[in-house]
């Protein structure tokens, strides 16, 4: 694994959305391997599949991916609330990985993966609507509530710009998966 982004390429985008989406989205393809077996790479989904940005060519794990210039800290902003909360409902919701990078050095300084079956229907927040003003009117988002996610399903990849290594990362995968065999109620 290479912590080097090609920030290069995002220089002409405007947006720091897109400037996320463009250096960080190949940088995981070069570089992200699959935590969930020995699988060393993950593939790219088509552009704009909602919810999954990488798939596990080996076990089919799928994979979204978050960056940002600031550490995650208790909420991350997500994809549609209802199809975040029917992901959870039918278990089709992809593992989450946290990427926290610095622009001005181009570097991963950490990059946090929380299993899929740590997040569940408490871990979800609907936002606000959008005004009726907005090009979207009406539509709403979500929330990952990162408070709701047990220490033991907090798995670092890339901890303050070390790299952790891979048996370690799926040692500490494979002992999480205990979660996914606790029985959860939905009040719905």
């Amino acid at each position: 694994m290479i912590l080097n982004l090609p920030t290069d390429i995002a220089r002409h985008y405007k947006s720091g959305s897109q400037q996320a989406r463009v250096i960080t989205e190949p940088w995981a393809q070069e570089n992200m391997y699959c935590p969930a077996c020995r699988s060393p790479k993950l593939t790219k989904t088509e552009t704009n599949r909602k919810v999954v940005d990488f798939l596990c060519p080996q076990c089919d794990s799928a994979f979204q991916l978050k960056a940002s210039r600031r550490r995650f800290a208790h909420k991350v902003v997500d994809a549609a609330y209802e199809v975040m909360k029917r992901a959870i409902l039918d278990d089709r919701l992809p593992h989450l990985l946290l990427l926290y990078y610095s622009f001005g050095d181009g570097m991963v300084v950490d990059l946090l993966l929380i299993p899929r079956f740590a997040l569940g229907l408490s871990a979800l927040e609907a936002r606000r609507p959008l005004p009726p003003t907005a090009r979207r009117a009406g539509w709403v988002g979500c929330n990952i509530l990162l408070d709701s996610v047990p220490p033991d399903a907090r798995i670092f990849l890339v901890q303050d710009g070390e790299i952790v290594p891979p048996a370690s990362v799926r040692a500490q995968f494979h002992a999480a998966q205990r979660l996914d065999e606790i029985s959860v109620v939905n009040s719905e």
